[in-house]
């Protein structure tokens, strides 16, 4: 018996009023769940979100990795698709979920599906990453790796029975990401506004500029306080930028 259950998790259902469906594409390592309290503020403010949920974490663990970025965004991609209804729709990804949104409109795009607006959130802009070096593979070096983004003691992150866990996933993300190439002059037509944290040791605000490169509608940047992992702490300024009037008029 098949234990897929598919790319797409919607947490909160969407009021009969929503007008802007809203998807969210997660970290490396990072599943659906880590997406709700996010989810509940969208959907509070009359978005209709829905997360992707990809393989080899949560529901999902016992399923293989595509071992591609653009096969991430390919697969949720044709679980989305049956789900949209004509609204406005915006792509947010963080981090690595970033270049799988962008992988996702470009996709969407194709097949002839506006998007109107992409959201990439501590995310280098597509193009860059070849010239970043490879993420480290063993597990040690791993929960470093995550320890240094959100900012969590080490030694505590390594006897986390839950970073454990997200290792597996964690590694395979980063082996997709390590991999992804993309030309400089590929792009997208959705409006770009790049999100990053004012002290974010990975992403710093030069390399989200970088994402104009990508987008023939322009692109912004906004800061805001914290960290990589700045999304939860800024809630409602996320919340005012993915979703500005949600609710039907």
């Amino acid at each position: 018996m098949s234990t897929n259950r598919g790319w797409v998790r919607q947490f909160h259902p969407a009021g009969p009023e929503s007008a802007r469906t809203v998807v969210l594409f997660p970290h490396a390592g990072g599943g659906a769940s880590a997406y709700r309290l996010l989810s509940a503020a969208l959907t509070e403010a009359g978005a209709r979100v829905l997360i992707v949920q990809y393989p080899g974490r949560q529901d999902r663990a016992a399923e293989p990795h595509p071992g591609s970025l653009s096969g991430l965004a390919q697969g949720a991609v044709a679980d989305l698709r049956p789900q949209l209804d004509g609204g406005p729709l915006t792509l947010f990804g963080h981090s690595m979920g970033a270049i799988v949104a962008f992988e996702a409109v470009r996709a969407l795009e194709a097949a002839g599906i506006t998007v109107a607006h992409l959201v990439p959130s501590a995310g280098v802009a597509p193009s860059r990453i070849a010239e970043l070096p490879p993420h480290p593979s063993t597990d040690e070096a791993l929960l470093a790796r995550a320890a240094l983004l959100d900012g969590s003691d080490p030694a505590v992150l390594a006897e986390s029975a839950i970073a454990r866990m997200a290792l597996p996933a964690m590694r395979a993300d980063f082996a997709a990401f390590d991999a992804y190439t993309c030309g400089a002059g590929v792009t997208v037509d959705a409006p770009v506004t790049a999100l990053g944290g004012l002290d974010d040791p990975a992403v710093p605000p030069a390399h989200l500029h970088q994402w104009s490169a990508h987008t023939t509608a322009g692109a912004a940047v906004q800061l805001l306080p914290g960290g990589h992992f700045f999304v939860d702490a800024q809630i409602p300024a996320v919340v005012r930028l993915l979703a500005p009037s949600g609710v039907r008029a």
